[in-house]
């Protein structure tokens, strides 16, 4: 029953954290409100499971059309050669991470519970680990901006972070793999 919905979530994966800048504007080949969209569909699914899974439908409605929003404002700027808004897309930046931070803290929580209900203590210990990671990289990308003005270390900060970021992506795919195998 769950197997389809982890399936899901591995290729909102995909599409909303492996999504591809290709231009300064940061247009992607892969976009992100689809990852959303294939989220929602996942949560849905998920919704008698955990509480946190029915909370993260009512979180992804706004967050869906902000992406949307988010992806052809870039589209269009890139498109017709206007200038884009530091102001607008740092905002859609910091708005776009606080709903992801929010939504990875419910999937997290959420796969606890369900690993709680059926004794499956390896994948919530799992599931908990990957939320401390998750925090880890937020606060080393907060603190690798302070090194972002230093010119040779910028760049040893970061491929860290972009060596760490993929480390945690990689883990979360197989535990939403194993999650699949699991949860049926």
């Amino acid at each position: 029953m769950y197997k389809n919905s982890f399936k899901l979530l591995i290729w909102g994966i995909i599409f909303s954290t492996i999504s591809v800048p290709i231009t300064k504007y940061d247009f992607k080949i892969l976009p992100n409100f689809l990852g959303y969209i294939l989220f929602l569909i996942a949560f849905i699914k998920l919704k008698d499971s955990s509480e946190h899974f029915k909370k993260l439908i009512y979180l992804m409605i706004p967050f869906i059309p902000l992406a949307l929003f988010s992806y052809f404002y870039k589209y269009l700027t890139f498109h017709m050669g206007l200038s884009m808004s530091n102001l607008v897309t740092s905002s859609l930046t910091v708005i776009e991470s606080i709903f992801q931070f929010i939504m990875l803290f419910h999937i997290f929580m959420g796969i606890q519970e369900m690993a709680n209900s059926i004794e499956a203590s390896d994948i919530g210990d799992r599931s908990a680990k990957l939320w401390d990671m998750n925090i880890k990289l937020i606060v080393f990308s907060l603190v690798g901006a302070l090194f972002m003005i230093v010119p040779f270390l910028d760049i040893i900060v970061l491929l860290g972070l972009l060596v760490y970021s993929l480390y945690v992506t990689v883990k979360t795919v197989s535990l939403f793999i194993d999650c699949s195998n699991r949860f049926k």
